[in-house]
């Protein structure tokens, strides 16, 4: 029997654009976000079903019941220096999050985390933004 895998690619924060990047941006966003190495972690493969959603704080419980049992969820956001070890709510105000709130609300939404980096290079080049990724498994 073949296991179909849904991963969902979930950013937290929703931006004021209406869509964050455009065709033209890919090349350039691919040589600052590493796509095929957070992939890679992910085990996205040919064949897998993948969502990009935004979500907000209590969405993830909707996602874990939509998943399959051993379904995974990837989550890919930026921290900016400034506000790192404030509230969740100062973060979101300002369009940021830490793992440290996300990793909460994934075990409170009953996904294990299976894999954390906080450390995946510089968003958009900017030194003061980091991204971080977090993959769980339902």
């Amino acid at each position: 029997m073949i296991r179909i895998i849904i991963t969902v690619i979930v950013f937290l924060v929703a931006h004021s654009l209406p869509a964050q990047y455009s065709e033209r941006d890919w090349s350039d966003r691919d040589t600052w976000m590493d796509v095929d190495f957070i992939f890679d972690q992910a085990g996205i493969t040919e064949g897998n079903h993948v969502a990009d959603i935004g979500c907000h704080e209590g969405y993830l419980e909707h996602v874990y019941n939509s998943l399959k049992p051993g379904g995974r969820i990837v989550i890919v956001e930026k921290l900016k220096s400034w506000i790192k070890g404030k509230s969740r709510d100062a973060q979101t105000d300002a369009h940021s999050l830490s793992t440290k709130y996300v990793k909460r609300e994934l075990t409170r939404a009953g996904f294990t985390v299976t894999y954390e980096n906080n450390d995946l290079g510089d968003w958009e080049r900017d030194t003061d933004k980091v991204i971080w990724m977090l993959t769980a498994r339902k």
